[in-house]
């Protein structure tokens, strides 16, 4: 969590002021390099995550997947296989230019291409509707 590194650098600082920089620079190096490690962890591993899932199983991503989102939550069909998700199980969701990511905790997302919707007034309802149930 994208938290903790935080609480690492600021605990160096505090022992930085309570001992000061001569007895303290080893130990404060340390936890200054231990938190920037779990920074780049926290930042590199979901997007390392997703892409070994789509090298390693392709035919998942070969079918089409099409998610409805209503007031219980998220329906996702894919073949054979059907995924009910309500609200709870989903965190916040992000927007870019093309997609809207939905996300389901850290690792999971559901991606709702932009271009699904067949007007602007129905892009916003959906808006309107995650607003209402997530936090962006």
């Amino acid at each position: 969590m994208a938290i903790t590194p935080i609480i690492l650098f600021v605990t160096g600082l505090l022992v930085l002021a309570l001992l000061g920089w001569d007895e303290a620079s080893i130990l404060v190096i340390s936890v200054w390099a231990g938190a920037l490690l779990l920074l780049v962890l926290d930042l590199s591993i979901p997007s390392i995550s997703s892409r070994q899932v789509a090298r390693r199983y392709p035919e998942r991503f070969a079918i089409e997947t099409v998610l409805a989102f209503d007031d219980t939550g998220m329906h996702a069909h894919a073949g054979a296989t059907q995924v009910d998700r309500g609200w709870e199980a989903m965190t916040d969701y992000i927007e870019n230019d093309e997609f809207i990511l939905v996300r389901q905790g850290r690792l999971a997302v559901a991606v709702v291409p932009k271009r699904a919707f067949e007007s602007t007034a129905d892009l916003e309802e959906f808006r309107s509707l995650l607003r209402s149930h997530l936090r962006s």
